[in-house]
């Protein structure tokens, strides 16, 4: 009973500080919005990406975008879930009992960075960019960017699951190179359209690598807090 109990601290303690950091960074890069060096910082990234505009290169950007919305979102993370578990994490024999790990983790790490996402969203409120050549609209609040925060922690996430297998060296690359392609592509890709300033994907991105350090964090003493409980007699 102790143990379990000084799990569920350890757990909550992560993701109160995951969360407690996330704010305050986050507090401190929306009080320099204003200032002349992160102002010269935003329009100058969003004008060096907008130079790229080409008939060829934005359907990419577009989809890029789509793989990165709930209308994507939800399904890859329900295949992925599902494929994991199919797959499963093998642990002295113990395979149900990751596969309820495995459920819970997902379930945490996705659920934490919506509820993130929202709560920064209402509390900062910042405007959205409204540049002429715009090319999507969106009307909920721009800080911090939902579509990088999502990508980071759920290709995160699946990335951490298929590298925790311990596959091949040039595998484990690969996975994380396909991973991380995909949410800077996913993250510039809204400031391509226009919908979001560079610091708004710097915010989600700062969100989501804190809030899935944590994730992370409570699924290894979750496994660690298993692995003994099956030693014991």
């Amino acid at each position: 009973m102790k143990s379990r109990s000084r799990l569920l601290v350890y757990c909550c303690s992560a993701a109160l500080i995951a969360i407690l950091i996330a704010f305050l960074l986050l507090t401190a890069l929306h009080a320099s919005l204003q200032t002349a060096l992160v102002r010269h910082f935003d329009l100058g990234i969003q004008s060096f990406i907008h130079n790229w505009t080409s008939p060829s290169l934005t359907p990419i950007m577009r989809a890029l975008t789509l793989v990165g919305s709930t209308e994507f979102f939800v399904p890859i993370l329900i295949l992925a879930v599902l494929a994991i578990l199919r797959i499963g994490i093998k642990e002295q024999g113990q395979r149900l009992v990751r596969k309820r790990e495995v459920s819970s983790i997902f379930a945490l790490g996705v659920g934490g960075a919506i509820a993130l996402n929202d709560s920064f969203k209402a509390w900062f409120h910042r405007l959205r960019p409204a540049p002429a050549w715009a090319m999507a609209h969106e009307s909920t609040y721009s800080f911090p960017s939902g579509h990088s925060l999502f990508a980071l922690t759920l290709y995160g996430l699946i990335a951490y699951m298929i590298l925790d297998r311990r596959a091949p060296g040039t595998k484990r690359f690969l996975v994380v190179l396909i991973a991380a392609a995909i949410t800077l592509g996913i993250g510039i890709s809204r400031i391509y359209l226009g919908v979001h300033w560079p610091t708004d994907v710097l915010a989600g991105y700062l969100t989501a690598a804190l809030w899935l350090t944590a994730v992370i964090s409570i699924d290894r003493r979750w496994r660690t807090h298993w692995q003994r409980s099956l030693r014991r007699p």
